[in-house]
């Protein structure tokens, strides 16, 4: 299931979906550093190519200022080549406002947030079964 990290990895059954699948679990007090690491990774996990990015930030609390500019900075990075963000929180209706405002900062305004991981796998686009 997961590559060399266990919280950022090619989604399992990314074969199933129209684009590549990259599964992020945020840590739960990121600093601009580590969020500039993560990133490099996800970066060469993608290939170049176009994917989803489905993220847990279940565990995760709400990221400072300097948190948020990295995010901002990395998110922004990728140009056309991340398609969509899929979100899932967990219960924590704090997070939920936290992570809207991030993604709209960053452009990515369109994200989708979920409470439970199945909904946001769910709402994934998959490929059509002939």
């Amino acid at each position: 299931m997961a590559n060399e990290l266990d919280h950022i990895y090619i989604f399992e059954d990314s074969n199933d979906y129209t684009r590549k699948v990259i599964f992020f679990k945020e840590n739960i007090n990121p600093s601009p550093e580590q969020i500039d690491n993560d990133f490099a990774i996800i970066r060469e996990l993608a290939a170049n190519d176009a994917f989803f990015l489905l993220i847990d930030l279940t565990v995760a609390n709400p990221p400072s200022m300097a948190a948020r500019k990295a995010l901002k900075r990395n998110f922004n990075s990728f140009d056309n080549q991340l398609m969509k963000v899929f979100i899932f929180t967990g219960k924590n209706k704090f997070m939920n406002i936290a992570a809207k405002f991030v993604m709209s900062s960053a452009g990515l305004g369109d994200s989708l947030i979920f409470t439970l991981k199945e909904e946001a796998i769910k709402a994934i686009p998959k490929k059509k079964m002939t």
